[in-house]
């Protein structure tokens, strides 16, 4: 070498393998080199013998000597005084170390087997104590065992398996599944192979599969060991039971994998690892959901993404129509919404009910979603099976600022569904005051009826809306328009009990002598529904109709069988020829009275009432037909 470089030989010596493997060791550095390196060299007798072993490819014996002659060699045994004679006799060809290797071999046996007598009279002893051990562990096992197998106290029995796991009993294990004790369940049906899933106690698993437990038994709700640890996210349970043959596509009682459970519970892992193993990523539950559908429902967005990169179809439907897509509007999850878009799903799919996404964005009130579907270029006039927009869906589930959005895109204000609705009826209806003026203000008709010939005033009444009821009245709304049935909104009003909307209506001149098509009149609709107030009303208005009246309260206690000491009071007031000393016992049994008042050979004439001589009893038994009578 160069005499004006200096070289760093601790560092050669440290790393003079690299040298050795490229060959060059003794081309670069000088034989004065060499002694100093080899100075710093301090091997083992294994590493001397393996230097020497690649060293000698490159050169003579006599070389090697030579070169090798200054290394530091750590000698602890006769064993590695041996390596290193057995190595400068095979490699330098120095036979005179060949009797002295001899010697020492002999030596080195001899020490051998001094020391394994010993050992082995040690190990026989260990072994003795390990049978002793054995022997009690066994009676104490059966003792346990005893006790367990008439035991309900699953928790105990689980932890004794755990236990026997924990210490390697393997034996006890087999015995104990032998015995039936791996069958004990808790209150959910879950036996210790179940429990021991659920847990993830991995070891307490393989013991109990290789006792010849069940990898398939099930709980309550019809759920595998498998699925159990695709519940609880358990990784090495999942392996393990897959590589002893659990099955992928096994199903609980709701037709559900172990995929689909995993999906649910949003164990990305574990969903990645089942398909990696050949689960079927579009088997359906019993609602026909796939994995897909189980991910988009419960907002589990990058399992959507995995799911449809791993090839799941994105159009699936379940066994009502619904997509993955139409799901994520349901719950008005944006950005799958746009994920789903933006890789083409189809915004207009419609479900067995004839709704799209649309419509379900629309219906439970998500602006947003809405508004991003309608910029996308969804159809805001699509029709569901009801013939209904999404307008008429924001206003019939009392959206109003989806409804806003709508007429502020110009969504038609007078589409009807399959009854004639429109988004005014709905409005007035559900009595959303705001919506009802702005659409009377832009023009739409308020008279407009539905199929079943109800006015908005009508529907007002019906639902009690007496806000909406006093606007309809203020602009001018026909008051005795009437529906299919004949009823007046003042008749509506009473029929469906809405009794402060009634005594509005007849205190802006409802007419009090309006008809329904079975001839009934408001004071019998007033006394059929037990409201005295409104009764003591239409009595002060026009002279009272007192077989209306009776008819009423008498209709009113058959529908409902009610208490009746009110209704015989009221016929009391209003029939003259009744013996006052009865009174109590028609309180009590109101039979007798009713019977009377029905009668036509009554002292009191039935025709005095305008009552055809019809028992009213005649079919008490069948609610709606009790009275038909003729006023």
């Amino acid at each position: 070498m160069d005499s004006d470089l200096i070289l760093n030989y601790e560092y050669i010596a440290a790393n003079i393998q690299e040298f050795i493997d490229e060959g060059n060791l003794y081309d670069i550095f000088e034989e004065e080199d060499l002694k100093i390196i080899s100075s710093y060299l301090n091997m083992t007798a294994d590493e001397y013998d393996m230097f020497i072993e690649r060293s000698s490819s490159t050169m003579t014996p006599k070389q090697l000597y030579k070169r090798s002659k200054y290394i530091n060699v750590s000698i602890n045994n006769n064993k590695d005084l041996i390596t290193i004679l057995q190595s400068v006799q095979k490699y330098m060809r120095l036979e005179l170390f060949n009797n002295a290797i001899k010697y020492l071999s002999s030596i080195q046996e001899q020490t051998n087997q001094e020391f394994l007598s010993p050992k082995s009279q040690l190990n026989e002893k260990e072994l003795k104590i390990a049978q002793l051990n054995e022997e009690v562990l066994s009676k104490e096992f059966q003792l346990r065992f005893i006790d367990y197998k008439n035991s309900t106290d699953f928790q105990s029995i689980y932890d004794f398996f755990c236990e026997m796991a924990e210490k390697g009993y393997s034996k006890f294990i087999a015995k104990a599944c032998e015995e039936g004790l791996s069958d004990k369940k808790n209150a959910n049906n879950n036996n210790i192979l179940i429990e021991a899933s659920i847990r993830g106690n991995l070891k307490l698993v393989k013991y109990l599969i290789e006792s010849g437990c069940d990898k398939e038994s099930r709980d309550n709700k019809g759920c595998t060991p498998l699925i159990h640890a695709s519940i609880e996210n358990n990784i090495e349970v999942i392996n393990y039971l897959i590589s002893v043959g659990a099955n992928i596509e096994g199903k609980d009682n709701s037709e559900a994998t172990a995929l689909h459970i995993a999906t649910h519970y949003n164990n990305i892992d574990i969903v990645k690892y089942l398909i990696s193993v050949g689960a079927n990523i579009e088997v359906k539950d019993k609602n026909g959901w796939t994995s897909l559908h189980y991910a988009s429902v419960c907002n589990h967005i990058e399992l959507v993404k995995y799911l449809i990169h791993s090839g799941a179809d994105k159009e699936v439907k379940d066994k009502i129509g619904l997509t993955p897509f139409i799901y994520a509007s349901i719950n008005g999850n944006l950005e799958l919404v746009k994920f789903l878009i933006s890789i083409g799903c189809d915004k207009e799919a419609k479900a067995v009910n004839g709704k799209t996404p649309l419509h379900e964005a629309s219906f439970r009130g998500h602006l947003e979603v809405a508004k991003y579907l309608v910029s996308s270029g969804a159809n805001i006039e699509a029709r569901d099976n009801d013939n209904r927009t999404p307008l008429l869906l924001s206003l019939l589930n009392d959206k109003p600022e989806l409804a806003k959005y709508f007429f502020s895109i110009g969504a038609n204000k007078e589409a009807r569904d399959n009854y004639g609705e429109t988004p005014l009826h709905i409005a007035s209806f559900l009595g959303n005051i705001e919506i009802v003026k702005y659409l009377i203000s832009a023009g739409v008709n308020k008279e407009a009826k539905t199929r079943n010939g109800n006015t908005l005033l009508n529907l007002a009444s019906h639902n009690g809306k007496l806000e909406v009821v006093k606007y309809l009245i203020s602009i001018g709304a026909n008051k005795e328009a009437k529906d299919k049935n004949g009823r007046t909104p003042l008749l509506n009003a009473l029929y469906y009990k809405h009794f402060e909307i009634a005594k509005y209506l007849i205190s802006i001149g409802a007419d009090i002598e309006a008809k329904d098509i079975d001839g009934r009149t408001p004071l019998m609709w007033a006394a059929d529904r037990g409201n005295f107030d409104v009764v003591n009303v239409l009595d002060q208005l026009a002279p009272i109709k007192k077989q209306q009246i009776i008819l009423g309260f008498i209709h009113l206690f058959f529908l409902l069988h009610i208490k009746v000491k009110n209704i015989i009071k009221y016929i009391i007031i209003y029939t003259l020829d009744i013996n006052l000393s009865q009174i109590e016992q028609y309180i009590f049994n109101p039979m007798p009275m009713l019977l009377w008042l029905a009668e036509p050979s009554s002292h009191k004439k039935v025709d005095t009432f305008g009552v055809s001589p019809i028992l009213l009893l005649q079919k008490s038994s069948h609610h709606g037909d009790i009275l038909k009578m003729n006023l």
